[in-house]
């Protein structure tokens, strides 16, 4: 979607933008709460094949579960879903970067230092994943201008915006 947006941007079309279907992926899913297993049955909906990792493990169906470094090697895409503790922080990180596959993306809308954003920095950088989504950060937007991820190749940024609908909105209204 990055490179499309971009060419789009420049007065150009289509041409050499493919994209990648879901259907016949692996979605691996770091944390499997209530959130977790809600993208599970999203993406098994999509004929992914879905790979969990959990601390505590959970008999769910259609998640295969697996550990952490399965799950990071098998995966076209991982997705995080774990709350912010001294356990998670910088979960994901250069090691975890590093057994990933070339073509795999990562997306991000837990908690910002769950991954290490110097490491996903350089792991863009280098081409050791194809890309990356997030809304969150180590700090709440407005983000500094000279954020290094500003600068990382195939990285779509968003302003903490996952939670931020009509909807969510009316909700919490309606519990006040």
């Amino acid at each position: 979607m990055v490179g499309g947006d971009a060419i789009l941007r420049i007065g150009g079309d289509r041409q050499g933008v493919l994209g990648s279907e879901l259907h016949g992926k692996t979605v691996g899913i770091v944390g499997l709460g209530a959130i977790g297993q809600r993208v599970a049955l999203l993406a098994n909906a999509f004929g992914c094949k879905v790979l969990g990792y959990n601390r505590s493990p959970k008999a769910l169906p259609h998640i295969t579960q697996v550990d952490k470094d399965t799950l990071l090697r098998q995966s076209d895409i991982i997705t995080v879903h774990l709350p912010l503790n001294p356990e998670t922080k910088a979960f994901i990180g250069t090691n975890e970067f590093a057994l990933m596959q070339p073509h795999a993306v990562l997306i991000n809308t837990a908690r910002g230092p769950i991954v290490s954003q110097e490491a996903l920095y350089n792991a863009l950088k280098k081409g050791q994943i194809a890309g990356a989504a997030v809304d969150v950060y180590d700090q709440e937007p407005p983000l500094p201008l000279n954020l290094e991820l500003f600068n990382a190749p195939n990285l779509l940024m968003l302003p903490h915006m996952g939670y931020a609908t009509r909807e969510a909105f009316e909700t919490r209204q309606n519990i006040v």
